[in-house]
């Protein structure tokens, strides 16, 4: 039996499928990354403690600290 599509276009498919990426070429963990960082690094130049942040975005302040370091 012979296969109606070639084998670029197969893996073009299957790639697709595999890590959706947005128009930056992220997938969704990744920008949901980034924005987080971008979140914590604005709340802390407004004056925020580590801990008040941490509060108001419902995660750990050692994931805060983290994302300040870098």
């Amino acid at each position: 039996m012979k296969t109606i599509i070639g084998t670029a276009e197969k893996y073009r498919r299957k790639n697709e499928k595999r890590a959706p990426r947005n128009e930056v070429g992220l997938t969704k963990r990744q920008q949901a990354k980034r924005d987080r960082v971008k979140e914590i690094k604005s709340l802390y130049a407004k004056g925020m403690t580590q801990l008040e942040i941490a509060k108001t975005l419902g995660i750990n302040q050692g994931t805060v600290s983290r994302h300040l370091v870098c």
